[in-house]
């Protein structure tokens, strides 16, 4: 760290997500909720006191809130600015919106969209993340009040684990602020100079010396198939929700445990079998997987950090055959369900057991890019994009004493989404559930790249298929 100016260097996936936010191939994560508070909190004075207090109070939690994450320039490499203060102005945007209960759900998607179109700019000035605040108004007096609360994150301080780290701190300080007869907090939050940045993953879990790019740059034959051309103007996000109420994802869990798959396995068979039909003229598909690295990291998941990997999976024509001959819930549809999760499981496994030795084979293929701009620029005169989709399973979310009664704050359901890539893949699925509530799956995709009839249908698809299966 240079004291003098406050840099912070930073480390490769922070270069990496910096440049993409620079060329806008990559925009941002975002953890929404919904919340229920006390009725008072209706009024809007007393809601942003509230907020004020909630967020003060996160952003000493958490250190990597507290930092903007500066982009390469001609003098200077990407780096860290860690920030003096933050402003309230500058993080904090209140929509007050008319609309009926039926209709939140699709004001939601609408918002979410929206904050994903958003690229961070003035980071020597503003933190790279931003809290947008929906009050719905309503004609029927009711003992709560209801807020959607959207955080989009610059994906280069924090991995979308930190979704689950961050709300659950702001529905502690929330819980908090409504019990509480004091409400104080001080704007601009100071920031102490000794806050440190979270290490980056290649610090925590250091890269042998001889580390090599070990996948294929080979494009797979058949290609697979990935939607319409990748364009960055205009850049549309769309987001779709599919909700699966607690009793059905309880059911579904059992049953997954019972086939000895996981729910990513899963939600994976469901993706290929929908598509396989769907899209006739497809031969193959591919997917990617983003997993967690802080078992090898040692970092709580209690704290921000940006400590992911991921695999790349291709789903091959022969597979593909099989899952577009097979009939709902017949013996040959089960047999191929498990051929997509054991092709799975082994490859994940495979990728997990090579860390700390040999690492993760995605991470050392960013890790060695020589040029993060070069690599972007290369990305957007592509004519095609190579991955089909990406499911990012974050789990399940504990929240202890998640209030009942009029007098508490209750977090009814905790939303992962992500921008759309405009360099693949096609659509990206982002999965949270909480504790006693729903599971999440946030459906994200650009505009005229992939059909919404196809993205909608996929989600009808999978919910009647999870509410079912067993």
């Amino acid at each position: 760290m240079d004291s003098s100016d406050n840099s912070v260097t930073a480390g490769f996936l922070a270069k990496y997500y910096a440049a993409r936010n620079t060329y806008g191939t990559y925009r941002s994560f975002a953890g929404s909720a919904t919340y229920t508070l006390p009725a008072k909190f209706s009024n809007e004075t007393q809601l942003i006191s509230l907020l004020k207090f909630a967020v003060s109070k996160t952003i000493t939690r958490h250190p990597a809130l507290c930092f903007g994450l500066v982009p390469k320039s001609d003098t200077s490499d990407a780096h860290f600015a860690r920030l003096p203060h933050i402003n309230w102005e500058d993080v904090f945007e209140l929509k007050s919106i008319k609309t009926s209960i039926e209709e939140r759900n699709a004001t939601l998607e609408k918002e979410i969209g929206i904050v994903h179109e958003h690229l961070w700019t003035d980071q020597t000035q503003k933190p790279g993340w931003k809290l947008v605040a929906i009050k719905y108004d309503t004609l029927v007096e009711s003992s709560k009040s209801t807020i959607d609360v959207i955080i989009p994150v610059h994906h280069g301080i924090a991995d979308g684990g930190s979704v689950r780290v961050l709300h659950k701190s702001l529905f502690q300080y929330l819980a908090e602020g409504t019990e509480s007869l004091d409400m104080n907090s001080t704007w601009p939050h100071l920031i102490p100079p000794t806050t440190a940045i979270p290490i980056p993953i290649e610090v925590a879990v250091p890269f042998p010396k001889t580390s090599k790019p070990t996948t294929s740059t080979t494009p797979p034959t058949p290609q697979p198939w990935a939607g319409n051309s990748p364009r960055l103007d205009p850049y549309v996000p769309r987001t779709h929700l599919l909700i699966l109420p607690a009793d059905s994802l309880s059911t579904a869990l059992s049953a997954c445990r019972s086939r000895k798959i996981t729910m990513t396995s899963l939600l994976h068979a469901l993706f290929l079998l929908y598509l396989s039909k769907t899209i006739s003229s497809a031969e193959a598909f591919s997917a990617t997987t983003p997993y967690s690295m802080r078992r090898f990291s040692g970092v709580s998941d209690d704290e921000m950090v940006n400590h992911i990997a991921f695999i790349v999976t291709q789903w091959k024509s022969s597979l593909v055959d099989s899952l577009r001959a097979a009939e709902e819930d017949s013996d040959e549809e089960k047999m191929v369900i498990q051929e997509v999760s054991q092709q799975f499981t082994e490859e994940i496994t495979s990728d997990l057991a090579g860390i700390p030795t040999v690492h993760s084979a995605g991470l050392i293929g960013f890790a060695t890019i020589p040029d993060y701009d070069a690599y972007c620029q290369v990305g957007l005169k592509k004519t095609r994009i190579d991955e089909t989709y990406e499911i990012s399973n974050i789990g399940l979310v504990k929240l202890p004493n998640n209030g009942d009664g009029d007098d508490k704050v209750k977090l009814e359901k905790l939303v992962f989404s992500q921008s759309p890539s405009v360099t693949g893949p096609a659509f990206e699925a982002s999965v949270i559930s909480i504790s006693e509530g729903p599971m999440v799956v946030a459906y994200t995709w650009q505009e005229d790249v992939i059909g919404e009839d196809v993205v909608k249908g996929l989600a009808a698809y999978v919910q009647r298929r999870l509410e079912t299966f067993g």
